[in-house]
């Protein structure tokens, strides 16, 4: 029953989903996210989470092969004209298509957040990158500076979901949406302790601003960047041990 409502609400929820990613490049996120990738430019990068390749096309513009991995069809079918190659699968039950130590870089971008086996999840990414290759994993912060205020008041943290319907979830900062499927929610510390747990060395921690509604916009893109541990989006650039 369990793995029947995950699909049905991965399938929903994210299988329509068409972004442009010309609208992508000014998002602070991704261009954090394209200065560490850069110096990696010319190798095999692994989308993995890539929906319809909306980051793929922009890694492939940057000079990357750029392989597609998701657990959805239906948005494959939309990230083929984007990615080199693509492939399904669904990291929560089966390993990934690819052969041991076959790619340089792995981008794993809001994803981490969405599994329940979270160590078997980036040991699979490391087993599929080459010895001295790099990840690099983005995630909502569950420690981030409006959180920290929030709990004051016994706000529900951004980020984090009760239910599968559209709601607030009690915060009365945060707009009526649809929920996202975030199961798991990370500190900088608790991030850094399960990736050296799983294969790689964390070299450098970045903060991102997601927050939209301004003033609290331009407040949270100033933290998110002086302060990464409180940001409220974790990027993390790692190496392959």
């Amino acid at each position: 029953m369990s793995d029947a409502l995950s699909k049905n609400f991965n399938e929903e929820r994210y299988a329509g989903v068409q972004n442009d990613p010309v609208t992508f490049r000014s998002d602070p996120r991704i261009r954090q996210v394209l200065s560490l990738i850069r110096p990696f430019r010319g190798g095999r990068l692994l989308d993995v989470g890539c929906t319809d390749g909306f980051l793929s096309a922009i890694f492939r513009e940057e000079g990357f092969y750029t392989i597609g991995v998701d657990a959805s069809p239906s948005a494959l079918e939309k990230a083929k004209s984007r990615c080199d190659e693509t492939h399904v699968a669904d990291l929560e039950k089966q390993s990934l298509p690819l052969p041991n130590t076959s790619v340089d870089l792995v981008f794993a971008g809001e994803v981490v957040e969405h599994v329940f086996r979270t160590e078997e999840f980036l040991e699979e990414l490391a087993r599929v990158t080459k010895s001295g290759g790099h990840l690099v994993l983005t995630t909502p912060n569950l420690a981030c500076w409006l959180n920290r205020i929030g709990l004051l008041f016994g706000w529900q943290p951004f980020f984090s979901e009760v239910g599968t319907r559209p709601s607030n979830f009690g915060n009365p900062l945060r707009s009526t949406s649809d929920p996202a499927g975030h199961i798991r929610l990370f500190t900088a510390s608790s991030l850094r302790d399960l990736l050296e747990r799983c294969g790689w060395k964390v070299l450098e921690f970045r903060g991102a601003g997601l927050m939209e509604r301004p003033p609290v916009r331009w407040i949270d893109r100033g933290i998110s960047r002086l302060f990464p541990p409180l940001a409220s989006n974790l990027i993390a650039l790692c190496e392959k041990k």
